[in-house]
């Protein structure tokens, strides 16, 4: 199953510097990952990048695509991708198609579920990010939020 993630990082950015192995160091080099993938959708949709043990990219997986003003999913959905890639650590990142980055209690809500979830399986919830159409960016980690 490994392989095939690779594979669509590979489709995905067939342009770009970033494959499977990218090493993250911080919500700019996690923002890179996602910038392709989700900014100018329409809808919310919600991504989650899993890492090693050493922060290097294992896999991308599109976790929900919902309306304009949300993308459901569940920890459940998260955690079971991270378990099958045998992931260390997780990055979730939706968009705001409205342009606002704030995060919403429902964000705030879902990103600490997430978290308390990673735990019982000793992953670490790395960041959840939120991006915007304009660029915007939100870390909930550089803003104590996780």
């Amino acid at each position: 199953m490994k392989r095939a993630y690779i594979r669509e990082i590979r489709a995905v950015y067939r342009d770009s510097e970033i494959k499977a192995g990218k090493q993250i160091h911080g919500p700019e080099d996690a923002f890179d990952i996602f910038s392709k993938l989700a900014n100018d959708s329409a809808y919310e949709e919600l991504w989650v990048a899993y890492f090693n043990a050493k922060n290097k990219l294992i896999c991308i997986f599109m976790a929900g695509r919902g309306s304009i003003t949300s993308a459901a999913t569940s920890p459940r959905t998260i955690l079971t991708q991270a378990l099958l890639c045998n992931a260390a650590g997780i990055v979730i990142y939706h968009n705001h198609p409205s342009g606002s980055v704030e995060p919403s209690t429902e964000d705030i809500g879902f990103c600490n579920t997430v978290k308390t979830s990673c735990k019982l399986f000793d992953i670490h919830l790395l960041d959840c990010l939120i991006g915007s159409p304009d660029g915007s960016k939100f870390s909930f980690a550089e803003h104590n939020l996780i």
